[in-house]
């Protein structure tokens, strides 16, 4: 409602709660009406370390560390490395090395855009081709 009445601001800021709580009908929204939002995160803290991801919807968690804006992977048994590159006010893609483009099936090229950041863990939007996906990271050590 806030978006439609031209609180706009207002009215991503509470899509984005919404999908940090899972729901579906803000993740059917938020693309759609709030594509220029811009929350001005500092995701400074989110630069190093280890990390937990999990895509809404899903069960799986996913492990992984920065260092030295290189991401490490796990998975599978598999190590998977990809430079990060930051954009501004917490957007960043990952361009993987040779070694891991080679164990890739596929390359997709995406973009990551914070959403929002709650103590130790953001939400995020992944836009990839046509496809949005939202999750979580969770700084873990």
């Amino acid at each position: 409602m806030q978006i439609i009445i031209e609180e706009k601001e207002s009215g991503c800021k509470s899509l984005t709660d919404a999908i940090y709580y899972n729901s579906n009908s803000a993740k059917v929204l938020f693309p759609e009406k709030c594509m220029d939002y811009n929350p001005k995160l500092n995701p400074e803290n989110f630069k190093s370390g280890k990390f937990t991801l999990q895509v809404l919807g899903d069960s799986i968690v996913y492990n992984f560390e920065r260092k030295d804006n290189m991401q490490f992977e796990t998975f599978e048994g598999k190590i998977y490395t990809g430079k990060i590159v930051w954009y501004d006010n917490g957007e960043y893609t990952i361009i993987p090395t040779k070694e891991t483009e080679k164990r890739m099936k596929e390359n997709p090229k995406f973009l990551i855009r914070i959403l929002k950041i709650e103590n130790n863990t953001y939400l995020y939007e992944k836009i990839e081709e046509n496809q949005v996906q939202y999750g979580k990271v969770k700084k873990v050590g």
